[in-house]
């Protein structure tokens, strides 16, 4: 991830980096690695961190929301299947980057367990709102219950532009 990272630092014409399924999430060095390439490349439209264990260590989505919050580059960004809902502190770090970060227009945060804890389900809500560049989100096989689907409905009286994914 050390090489990664210098790559990233001096290259700009990288327009997708799918790092999917490589257990990012382990070890939170690569994380901090992968925060600091992303804060210097702007050329990068999809990022792809699927299935890498990011919620492991409850650390690695603040690297990411940092790198997120400078990073006004990254049009879609793929978390799906990284274990994010069990600890309430991982969809409130991205809550945070949501609300400065403008260029994501779709977010995949299937595979999650996000439907674990209402208050995942409040702070993706919150952040939704807030967030001007999102147009999709897909929530597939989250385990959402009736009642937070319905927390989600919610933005859709608000944003009618936003496109909600989800079926459990």
């Amino acid at each position: 991830m050390l090489y990664l990272s210098q790559i990233l630092e001096i290259n700009n014409s990288i327009y997708e980096l799918d790092l999917s399924y490589n257990n990012i999430g382990f070890y939170e060095h690569n994380m901090i690695y992968l925060k600091e390439g992303l804060k210097k490349i702007k050329s990068i439209k999809t990022l792809n961190l699927n299935a890498n264990k990011i919620g492991k260590n409850e650390n690695n989505m603040f690297y990411l929301k940092e790198s997120l919050k400078i990073n006004n580059s990254i049009q879609k960004l793929l978390l799906r299947e990284n274990q994010l809902g069990i600890n309430q502190i991982d969809i409130l770090n991205l809550k945070e980057a949501l609300q400065v970060n403008n260029s994501i227009q779709i977010l995949d945060l299937s595979e999650n367990r996000l439907g674990d804890n209402d208050k995942n389900i409040f702070n993706l809500k919150e952040s939704i709102i807030v967030n001007n560049s999102i147009r999709e989100i897909c929530l597939i096989n989250n385990d959402i219950k009736f009642h937070q689907k319905k927390i989600l409905q919610e933005v859709l009286n608000i944003k009618n532009n936003i496109k909600l994914i989800y079926s459990d």
